[in-house]
């Protein structure tokens, strides 16, 4: 049987003293996840267990020839990366910036309650640059703070993994797995050593189920203002907002109770946006993005532009772009503002789907093919999320 190769080591600190336990930790990781891939490598059979476990030691040994010529950095840019993937965060290509002068840089330095930023970075996507812990929603994290819910949100760079001086990637690593927070979300900026091709950033979050279901009352943004909106527009963004939350805890209430048989509206639903999978498995699925979109909607900002901006084009109503949760909704003006609420709303959680949790436009409700694409093709369809919330709502 296959078990996980780990190494839990314990330094002499008088002999490696660059090496914290963070650092340790880091090291660790590094050992498994290159003997694991050794063990893969060779098929994982059992007699090529020694092989694997040769791997390993030989990383570690390396890693010591490292550490003792004072080399803290104990894993590489490309390890870095292998780390990440292999904990399934998002990836996107960005730009990292020269901090503003008006930004001070903050390093092993809490920022505020919610946020902790070690680097305080701008980074560029399409063009528009954007400070990371300038992006969410404070006003939210704030009423969910008055119900005695914790959240964090850690944003690291590839220094923090040289581990010099802090701990910071085990402060972050073992918070990121803690159960107390309702959610804790993690953004790694990794630099690319090659200065030709693109940074990443990549980025998770985790819920809290048991938490997320004992949220009381309706978040209400105060004073927040949508950038290029009128009043008027302002005011029907924030109530289709509103909406749109409700839209999902209907959706989510329904999916909840769904047994595979009952609520009948929720298998009719899940039959025509999902290619004909409505089994509990597949519900269980969709009703836990449903949570997340609930969870991270209020953070979304938005942007009124006129039709001909970027991709509002023809009847557009709005986009986003995928898997860039830190980036605005762009609404386009007048389309989105010419639709009733239900329509309109449907389509903020549309662009959520984006945003949150990486979906595409692989076909749209109104196509005459739609309900014969694939279940694969809809789990990852932006359009197959949001209508499955409005029909569920319409039949309540």
């Amino acid at each position: 049987m296959y078990t996980k190769f780990w190494v839990d080591l314990k330094l002499p600190t008088n002999v490696f003293s660059c090496l914290t336990p963070s650092g340790q930790k880091l090291l660790s990781e590094k050992i498994r996840l290159d003997t694991e891939f050794e063990f893969d490598m060779v098929d994982r059979f059992p007699n090529y267990y020694t092989q694997a476990e040769t791997k390993g030691l030989l990383v570690l040994k390396n890693s010591m020839e490292q550490i003792i010529n004072r080399n803290c950095c104990v894993m590489t840019p490309d390890e870095i990366v292998t780390l990440f993937r292999e904990k399934q965060f998002v990836a996107i290509p960005v730009e990292i910036q020269p901090p503003s002068i008006a930004i001070p840089i903050i390093e092993q330095l809490r920022s505020n309650n919610y946020i902790i930023d070690f680097y305080n970075l701008e980074i560029s996507s399409n063009g528009i640059s954007y400070n990371i812990s300038d992006n969410f929603n404070i006003q939210y994290f704030d009423f969910l703070g008055q119900q005695g819910k914790s959240v964090k949100i850690y944003i690291t760079k590839n220094v923090n993994f040289c581990d010099s001086l802090s701990s910071v990637y085990l402060d972050v690593s073992t918070d990121f797995s803690a159960i107390s927070n309702i959610f804790t979300g993690w953004y790694h900026i990794w630099e690319n050593p090659d200065p030709s091709k693109s940074d990443t950033l990549y980025s998770k979050l985790k819920i809290s189920t048991q938490q997320f279901l004992s949220i009381q009352g309706t978040f209400q943004p105060n004073g927040l203002n949508y950038e290029g909106c009128t009043a008027q527009q302002d005011s029907i963004l924030k109530n289709d907002v509103q909406f749109a939350l409700k839209m999902l805890d209907t959706a989510y209430a329904k999916l909840n109770r769904y047994n595979g048989i009952t609520p009948f509206e929720v298998k009719d639903a899940l039959y025509f946006n999902f290619g004909g999978a409505s089994d509990p498995i597949t519900a269980n699925y969709i009703k836990q993005s449903i949570m997340t979109l609930r969870v991270k909607g209020p953070w979304a900002g938005y942007d009124c532009v006129q039709l001909g901006d970027g991709s509002c084009l023809g009847n557009a109503l709005a986009y986003a772009y995928g898997c860039l949760p830190l980036f605005d909704v762009r609404i386009c003006v007048p389309n989105y503002f010419n639709h009733e609420q239900t329509n309109r709303s449907t389509t903020l959680i549309h662009e959520w789907s984006h945003k949150y949790e990486c979906t595409g436009d692989l076909g749209y409700e109104w196509e005459p093919e739609y309900p014969t694409n694939s279940m694969f093709e809809q789990i990852w369809n932006a359009d197959s999320y949001a209508e499955l919330v409005k029909y569920l709502n319409i039949l309540w």
